[in-house]
């Protein structure tokens, strides 16, 4: 079983990125958060933004808000939203020390 990440916005009404808890700092992973948000709900000023921590299994949906999410064992997944954005997908990797090389899922992908 794997520990990860999972942040969202809009008290839960969308999940932003879900990412295995690896050995990131917390100032990165919360510096993440608020830029997702900044994205998704420009107007919210970081209000009803959160990082939650659980377990997942091989494959595990998130509930949520704007079709929920999933933890992806070894993987980043991220709302649909955010498909498409190379240098979000570049500032993800360098903030969370990942590999460009990482599998990015996004909304109900079954492989990056």
């Amino acid at each position: 079983m794997s520990r990860f990440h999972v942040l969202q916005g809009d008290y839960g009404g969308q999940i932003y990125l879900t990412v295995p808890v690896i050995g990131t700092g917390r100032q990165n992973i919360d510096t993440l958060l608020s830029e997702l948000d900044a994205i998704a709900w420009p107007d919210n000023e970081g209000d009803g933004a959160s990082r939650i921590t659980g377990d997942n299994k091989r494959y595990k949906d998130v509930s949520g808000g704007m079709g929920g999410g999933r933890m992806v064992y070894g993987a980043v997944w991220m709302h649909e939203e955010f498909r498409g954005r190379k240098e979000l997908r570049e500032r993800i990797c360098s903030l969370l020390s990942l590999s460009p090389e990482t599998p990015f899922f996004y909304g109900d992908d079954k492989t990056s």
